[in-house]
């Protein structure tokens, strides 16, 4: 019974994804594999009915299952425009410099059965959605391209999530205790405060972070993406700036 009820399901990763062309290029290879499987299934049903086969019918089922893929580009203007084709052509003329997020799905309307799979590849986050009657077969597909996502998890993956805030209140409280408590001369209401602040300033800090590490990165190769030259850049300039601030209160 269970596999004839309709079942969506939605993942959200916060670690991200990041890689090259290439490896994004495998990704879709991946769920075309995947969803070609799923066709074949679904016309062989089809081609096993008693009603007549039209060709309609079966372009219908073979477009169901085509992935494509949208990219969405950052104009210098601050506006956003799309461009959508198959995922094989669109993943050929990539503007890296420009593109905020990417998308790959199938329509998924095969006629009397409807099998979708929706990746969303975007800044702020990754989602798969998996749409289909068979609620098995959604839950091994769903298990399939997380496999195949996690196999591009950024090394910064922890840190957007809940390790990234409790990393930020910890550094933030301990600076606090270090340097400035200890020349209070009301320890048990600063301590107080000193939380309020801590609390505010962890979690700017942890904005400040999922906006240096995106989840979704690209680069042309393998080699360091975007993000890590940003990192790259950001630590140059803070540290001297870090060590010059002890200097002043040690």
């Amino acid at each position: 019974m269970s596999g004839t009820q309709r079942r969506r399901i939605t993942s959200r990763m916060e670690y991200g994804w990041s890689g090259s062309v290439s490896d994004l290029r495998s990704l879709a290879d991946f769920v075309s594999e995947q969803m070609s499987l799923r066709r074949d299934s679904a016309l062989s049903e089809l081609r096993a009915s008693e009603r007549p086969l039209a060709d309609y019918d079966v372009a219908r089922v073979e477009n169901a299952f085509i992935i494509r893929g949208r990219a969405t580009y950052r104009s210098s203007h601050g506006s956003t425009e799309s461009t959508e084709d198959t995922a094989s052509d669109l993943l050929a003329d990539l503007d890296l410099r420009a593109i905020e997020s990417f998308n790959l799905s199938n329509s998924g309307d095969a006629g009397t059965r409807r099998d979708r799979v929706t990746i969303d590849l975007r800044r702020w986050d990754v989602g798969l959605t998996v749409d289909s009657d068979d609620a098995a077969w959604a839950r091994g597909l769903e298990a399939n391209i997380l496999a195949e996502l996690r196999k591009n998890r950024p090394w910064w993956s922890h840190l957007r999530g809940k390790a990234g805030i409790l990393v930020s209140w910890i550094l933030w409280f301990a600076t606090s205790l270090a340097y400035f408590l200890p020349n209070s001369p009301n320890r048990i209401k600063d301590t107080g405060s000193l939380v309020w602040i801590t609390f505010i300033l962890s979690g700017a800090s942890w904005f400040a972070i999922r906006w240096l590490l995106p989840a979704f990165d690209i680069s042309n190769t393998s080699t360091a993406g975007r993000t890590t030259r940003r990192v790259a850049g950001f630590g140059a300039f803070a540290l001297p700036v870090i060590l010059f601030a002890l200097s002043l209160v040690i």
